[in-house]
């Protein structure tokens, strides 16, 4: 692909079925690989709504509903669902209702009333739909660019990354008042972000019976050209636990991750995007064996 930006997993009631999609900016298409993954590419996902002037950039999942949300910058911006696996079109959100730039990003805001809301990010605006109706519903500017938005059910909360002045990651309720622990609604500063704050994902750590139990990883890309840093933080706290380097693996746009155990990767997978051009995975396994993270998994 060219400009290859952002990841998300289908997880197939049979891992070996399992597939992961990465936008591709530059020819306008959605990769589609299959596990295990590394060569394995299928048929590149293409629709009338990827112009040659538009960029295919954010794709999210709704697991529980098998339908996936990709977004598509300018001149004609929209959010289009298909159906997985078999990539149908279900139909399409904004269709230029909304300038959403370059590179707009979305994850999916799951609500206790049973509905589910797009959050659609423009720049320094995150529009907010009906991901079912297309209903528009609200927008929020947090005074700061932003490209990636990341939604945690259990505690209702919004996390949105800080693109360019490293000011960390913001988070907020639904209503887009502050979410604050400790007095503050950011975590990670100037310290730990040395570039731009991108890509950005959760790791649940589950119960005894399977529930989430609040408990886990929030993890994000900062930027660097030479080497990307993978920031981890505790899901409860925001307590800073450390950074992760892959080597080779720099330029980070968008990450992603999967807990379905699969035959090579036990606890799932952790893939981020490398210098725009290739996607790079490792096993969650050995991250926690690398980090001395012992007993996140329990």
């Amino acid at each position: 692909g060219k400009n290859v930006d952002t990841i998300a997993f289908w997880e197939a009631p049979d891992p070996m079925e399992t597939l992961m999609f990465v936008t591709s900016k530059g020819d306008q298409l959605l990769q589609v690989w299959k596990y295990p993954f590394k060569n394995n590419q299928q048929k590149p996902l293409r629709h009338r709504s990827f112009g040659r002037k538009t960029q295919v950039n954010g794709v999210v999942i709704d697991q529980q509903k098998n339908l996936m949300y990709v977004t598509v910058s300018k001149p004609v911006s929209s959010v289009i669902v298909f159906s997985l696996p078999d990539l149908a079109f279900v139909r399409e959100i904004i269709r230029g209702e909304k300038n959403l730039r370059k590179e707009p990003g979305i994850d999916l805001l799951f609500h206790k009333n049973g509905e589910t809301h797009a959050l659609v990010t423009s720049d320094e605006i995150v529009y907010v739909y009906n991901a079912e109706t297309g209903a528009f519903l609200n927008e929020f500017e947090p005074k700061m660019s932003i490209e990636t938005v990341l939604t945690d059910e259990f505690y209702n909360v919004i996390y949105l990354p800080d693109e360019n002045k490293n000011k960390g990651i913001f988070a907020y309720n639904p209503d887009w008042t502050p979410y604050k622990k400790n007095g503050k609604n950011v975590f990670g500063d100037k310290r730990i972000f040395q570039s731009d704050g991108e890509g950005i994902l959760l790791y649940t750590i589950f119960d005894s019976e399977g529930k989430d139990s609040g408990a886990g990883l929030i993890v994000a890309a900062d930027q660097k050209k030479k080497m990307t840093d993978f920031e981890f933080f505790d899901r409860k706290s925001w307590q800073h636990l450390g950074t992760l380097r892959l080597r080779g693996v720099s330029n980070t746009d968008g990450i992603a991750s999967t807990q379905q155990a699969m035959p090579d990767y036990p606890m799932g997978l952790f893939v981020a995007i490398n210098d725009d051009k290739s996607t790079a995975g490792i096993g969650w396994d050995k991250i926690f064996a690398a980090t001395g993270l012992v007993g996140v998994n329990e």
